[in-house]
C-alpha cells in the first residue's frame, strides 16, 4: 500500500496535467479550502470534549467511571489487568461522548498494553478492535458538527438513530468475535 499510493497520485497528477491543466490548480486550492474549513468546524467539538476528558482525568472522575464500568469491562477483558481495563474504559468512554478523535491514542495505548509480543492479535485486542469501530455512541458529536456546518436545520436529529444503530452493532459485534473465539 505504501506504494501504491505515490503511485496513484502520480498517475493522476499526470493525467490531469495533460488533460485538464487549467483545473488542476483550482481543484488543488478548493480541495485545500474544504478541508481546512471542515477541520476548523470540527475543532471547537474536538477541543470542548478533550477539555472534558482532561477535566474528567484531573477531577479523578475517571477513576469513578472505571470502577462504574469494571463489571462489564472486566467480562469482556478477563485476562487484562487494571491499568488496560481502565485504558479500554476510558477509550470507550470518549466513543460514548461522541469524542472519537480524543479516543484514539487511548485506543493506541489499550491496544499497545494487550500485546503479547507475539505479533499477532491477542483475543483482547481482537474483541476490542471490534467494539471499538462499533463507536459505540451517545452524543455522536462529528456528525452533528458536519451536520451543523453543511446548513441541516435540525443538525442533532441523528442523536437517536445513531445510539440505535450502535447499540446493535456493539451487540452484534460481541457476540460475533466471542462465538468465533471458539
Amino acid at each position: 500500500m505504501n506504494k501504491l499510493w505515490p503511485v496513484a497520485v502520480l498517475i493522476s497528477g499526470v493525467l490531469v496535467t495533460i488533460t485538464s491543466p487549467d483545473l488542476l490548480q483550482s481543484t488543488m486550492f478548493g480541495a485545500v479550502e474544504r478541508a481546512f474549513t471542515l477541520s476548523m468546524t470540527l475543532l471547537p467539538s474536538y477541543v470542548i470534549w478533550s477539555g472534558i476528558l482532561e477535566l474528567m482525568t484531573r477531577s479523578g472522575l475517571d477513576g469513578k467511571v472505571v470502577k462504574l464500568a469494571s463489571p462489564v469491562v472486566g467480562r469482556l477483558f478477563p485476562t487484562e489487568d487494571e491499568k488496560t481495563r481502565a485504558t479500554i474504559t476510558m477509550t470507550f468512554v470518549a466513543n460514548l461522548l461522541g469524542m472519537n478523535g480524543a479516543a484514539t491514542p487511548l485506543a493506541v495505548q489499550a491496544t499497545r498494553l494487550m500485546d503479547d509480543g507475539t505479533g499477532r492479535a491477542t483475543k483482547s485486542q481482537v474483541l476490542f478492535t471490534v467494539v471499538n469501530a462499533t463507536s459505540l455512541s451517545l452524543v455522536p458529536t462529528t456528525v452533528v458538527a458536519l451536520r451543523l456546518a453543511h446548513g441541516s436545520t435540525n443538525p442533532s436529529d441523528i442523536i437517536l438513530p445513531s445510539l440505535i444503530v450502535s447499540i446493535v452493532a456493539t451487540i452484534m459485534a460481541v457476540l460475533f468475535v466471542k462465538v468465533l473465539k471458539r
